[in-house]
């Protein structure tokens, strides 16, 4: 399972990195921070961010004929459509636990870089004898390189699980269908809700120093352009972990919870609005298909079964993950998100 960009099988992806713990065993991730329980206790999470000055190129690897991949690697990622356009996003190096979360050091990247590190980690030309993935595996054997390894950009991700309420009064999750255009999570699975790369405020001199200035505003920004929602759409947002993905060997990613009193129907529509906005840009693939009639998404089910079942459910990775986390964490509250605020 994958393409020729990505390994994308959870099985062989155990193997490679046997030494890793993974999340529940079974699904790629492994996992920097857990911050229900900081919620759950304090009733919020802090974290907060510590912003480098300093702007982040990638560096090369020693053995030319692995750099020779990269550039090769690129090219036919343009060549294919799954690179577009660049920007300035985030680039995660460290977390540091702190006594109500954690702190998380960042710094500016291009888009471009992750392009060129953590989206091709298994393209292999003609003639080529190693990828890029096993090159770095070849250094760490089993195990995922440093978070601030300076040949991958690890760009940071975000991704949230948006719930809403059944025509049973039952918390559902709204999930998408994916589409074999994006870079990762390309095998037409049930996704997330809303997910991408988190960006680099266009002013950073004018943007606090904040997780609200620098993630939550970007995170909002990929719910309005994915599903056409705004912040006033959502009664409850919250980060609920930090994890690295064993797909893209280490790059970071936030999962959040989210939950909304719009009817699935209205978010359907809402979504549609924002699939029609996207394709008028054309900037970036198509990466959400119009949702299916017939099929419908699958709920969240019992923890202990995401992990070996997910598969089988039709659910990518990354929302399998999510899943484990959104799932925990209503469990823990008992499901009352009307009472959160």
């Amino acid at each position: 399972m994958g393409d020729a960009f990505l390994n994308q099988n959870p099985l062989s992806l155990q193997g490679l990195y046997d030494k890793e713990k993974l999340l529940a065993g079974r699904l790629l991730y492994v996992e920097l921070a857990d911050l229900t329980n900081h919620i759950l206790a304090h009733g919020s999470v802090n974290v907060s961010i510590d912003p480098k000055p300093d702007f982040f190129e990638l560096h090369p690897f020693s053995d030319t004929s692995v750099e020779e991949i990269r550039i090769q690697g690129f090219d036919r990622l343009n060549e294919v459509g799954k690179y577009r356009h660049d920007s300035n996003v985030i680039r995660m190096t460290a977390l540091r636990p702190t006594s109500d979360g954690v702190e998380l050091t960042i710094q500016r990247t291009r888009y471009s870089s992750q392009a060129k590190s953590n989206l091709i980690l298994d393209y292999l030309p003609p003639h080529a004898k190693k990828t890029m993935r096993q090159a770095l595996l070849v250094e760490t054997p089993g195990r995922l390189p440093e978070l601030a390894d300076n040949r991958l950009a690890n760009s940071l991700g975000v991704t949230i699980q948006i719930y809403y309420r059944d025509d049973n009064g039952q918390l559902a999750p709204f999930l998408v269908p994916r589409t074999k255009a994006t870079a990762v999570f390309n095998q037409k699975l049930w996704h997330d809700s809303a997910s991408g790369a988190a960006e680099w405020p266009d002013k950073p001199k004018e943007t606090q120093s904040t997780f609200e200035a620098y993630i939550l505003d970007d995170l909002h920004q990929e719910l309005y352009s994915e599903l056409n929602l705004s912040p006033d759409d959502l009664q409850v947002l919250l980060p609920l972990a930090v994890c690295r993905e064993v797909i893209r060997a280490g790059k970071p990613q936030i999962f959040f919870f989210g939950y909304t009193r719009l009817s699935r129907r209205e978010l359907i529509t809402n979504m549609e609005i924002a699939r029609k906005r996207a394709k008028k840009k054309a900037a970036e693939p198509d990466e959400i298909y119009r949702m299916p009639l017939l099929r419908r998404s699958p709920n969240t089910g019992r923890i202990e079964r995401i992990e070996h079942e997910y598969e089988r459910r039709g659910l990518d990775p990354q929302c399998a993950a999510s899943f484990y986390y959104c799932t925990k964490f209503l469990r823990k509250i008992q499901n009352q998100v009307d009472n959160l605020s």
